[in-house]
């Protein structure tokens, strides 16, 4: 078990929601609108970063809108096996929730928005309890505060030492052109990955991104002291094969774990592609001193093209049909979908072999593209493996579908 109670104060269109759960499915049903994805999204901020819609702490205040549902809107409901509790019916209640400050604050009554946004879950995991809350304040001038994260009321430095209590993984509609998109997006697609199995990805990616603008303004200027560009471009040169290293040991474990899927789903066939990904694995002797020379050696090609033009912020991940070896972007849109969930699932399976951490899955709409057989097939995936997952639909045959314990909740 992971996520026994949700509460959401003013977070986009939940102006109060608190909402207890037992179950490992849990199913969020309602119209389009209704604010089904805004549950989703404020689980997402408990991995890091700004949750799967890289939303500004700004957009997320509860805003006082006739499109937006009344307080008391949303209600929970239990739909369990003979001999199962019913989950408890909480609703959308005003119950108190941890809070980021001592005070509840006010209301902007001239334009509607609440002063303070906090998501909070209390999670299970091996007879356990333990708290995650994080939020935002808005001062009087409409300003907001730095998003702040706690542990059990304890505030936490960084947003990848969550990693350490929970693991989320999502797939959104955003997600399933994901072979589509340009490699960018992969990038980024595949870093999230890797920062579950190795937290300290995060903050390399940060810092490498730092370091590489630092370097492209220096090297443009007219004059510049080379001492302190060697320094940095050793730093850069140590992240790219730390990140490297990371996403490589990370893929290689995500290939192994494929073979561990259903024959039902497709298992892609995944590389990284990039210069400096062929240049470490080619390279003999020392790779971090040859990438330090590499990027002196292209010092003013970098700063008349105002762009690094080597690093490990150009790879790029490649995945083919496993029997027509094709290209993933060559390939239909349900085989695309197909193997995308077949990583996800493959990703979590890896997770497990390796860490005890609550690992939680949201599928925001991934149901509703695939037909019924393919949906039974992956109800049963999911059922093997050890997570809780969040599916939200507008669909309730779907619903009806899951035939194992689970929590509903109608918006």
């Amino acid at each position: 078990m992971s996520i026994t109670r949700l509460v959401l104060n003013g977070f986009r269109n939940h102006k109060n929601f608190d909402v207890t759960l037992t179950s490992k499915f849990v199913a969020i049903y309602g119209h389009n609108g209704a604010g089904k994805t805004n549950l989703l999204e404020a689980i997402s901020l408990f991995a890091p970063g700004k949750g799967f819609k890289n939303a500004s702490s700004e957009e997320i205040f509860y805003k006082n809108d006739n499109r937006f549902l009344a307080e008391g809107d949303s209600a929970i409901e239990a739909s369990g096996a003979p001999g199962i509790e019913d989950p408890e019916i909480k609703g959308s209640s005003a119950t108190e929730t941890s809070r980021l400050s001592a005070e509840v604050s006010g209301s902007h009554k001239s334009t509607g928005i609440l002063r303070e946004w906090v998501v909070s879950c209390t999670i299970l995991h091996h007879n356990d309890s333990f708290s995650l809350t994080t939020g935002c304040m808005m001062d009087n001038y409409q300003n907001a505060s730095r998003r702040i994260i706690k542990v059990n009321d304890e505030v936490s430095g960084r947003s990848s030492e969550l990693l350490s209590y929970l693991k989320v993984i999502w797939i959104t509609p955003q997600t399933d052109r994901i072979f589509l998109e340009p490699p960018a997006v992969r990038r980024k697609f595949l870093d999230r990955i890797t920062y579950n199995f190795f937290p300290m990805h995060a903050v390399n990616i940060v810092n490498y991104e730092k370091l590489i603008k630092s370097r492209l303004k220096i090297i443009q200027e007219s004059s510049f002291d080379e001492l302190w560009v060697g320094t940095i471009e050793k730093q850069i040169a140590e992240l790219n094969y730390k990140i490297y290293k990371n996403r490589a040991e990370c893929l290689l474990m995500i290939k192994e774990a494929l073979k561990l899927n259903s024959n039902n789903f497709l298992k892609p066939d995944i590389s990284l592609i990039g210069s400096v990904d062929s240049f470490i694995e080619k390279c003999e002797g020392d790779a971090i001193f040859h990438i330090q020379e590499k990027l002196k050696h292209n010092r003013r090609i970098d700063a008349l093209s105002g762009r690094t033009n080597f690093g490990i912020h150009k790879t790029d991940i490649e995945a083919s049909h496993p029997t027509k070896l094709i290209k993933a972007n060559q390939c239909s849109t349900g085989e695309q979908k197909a193997m995308l969930i077949s990583i996800i699932l493959a990703q979590i399976k890896s997770i497990k072999q390796i860490s005890s951490t609550p690992v939680i899955l949201l599928l925001d709409e991934v149901f509703s593209y695939f037909d019924e057989n393919f949906r039974h097939n992956l109800i049963e995936e999911l059922v093997a493996i050890d997570a809780q997952v969040w599916i939200t639909t507008a669909n309730e045959q779907i619903i009806q579908e899951i035939s194992y314990p689970k929590d509903i909740i109608r918006i």
